[in-house]
């Protein structure tokens, strides 16, 4: 085949039709994988560990401190229907009508700093203690250690 891409790189071009092709075998072994899961009672799936796990495999966990931004009733419809397990963790007052899946965690600034210093041994933080509460996505890479005891029926975080 002759061509531009050939003589700068060697190869021919992309095809289209190749990847038309893998697609339907990567849906079908997906499907395959999904479809192999035993599911119990209450739809929580049984895993081979024996344990009961949530049918939800994945969960969002984000945090909310001070008062709720006014957006959080959309969000929440967004949420019910997202197909994933929701933590909304901090300090904010009780949300009332959360659907089944979204989970409201309280917990204080404080102690989330409290969690995050035990990454480094237990030394105190003092320049996250004083940041604004916003501060607390910079957290997010450290939410699977900080949270291991609430993420530890799921796969993904």
């Amino acid at each position: 085949m002759d061509g531009p891409c050939r003589e700068r790189h060697g190869m021919a071009p992309y095809s289209y039709l190749g990847a038309l092709a893998v697609a339907p075998v990567v849906c079908a072994l997906l499907i395959v994988m999904v479809s192999t899961a035993a599911v119990g009672v209450n739809g929580t799936i049984l895993e081979s560990t024996g344990g009961p796990r949530p049918a939800n495999r994945v969960v969002l966990i984000t945090t909310v401190f001070g008062a709720h931004p006014p957006y959080v009733p959309v969000f929440l419809k967004t949420a019910a229907h997202s197909g994933v397990d929701v933590f909304l963790i901090g300090d904010s007052d009780a949300i009332s009508g959360l659907p089944p899946n979204v989970r409201q965690i309280s917990m204080s600034w404080e102690h989330l700093v409290g969690l995050a210093s035990t990454m480094f041994d237990g030394r105190p933080l003092p320049l996250l203690m004083s940041a604004m509460r916003y501060k607390a996505v910079d957290l997010k890479p450290a939410f699977g250690f900080l949270f291991r005891e609430y993420i530890t029926a799921y796969e993904f975080w």
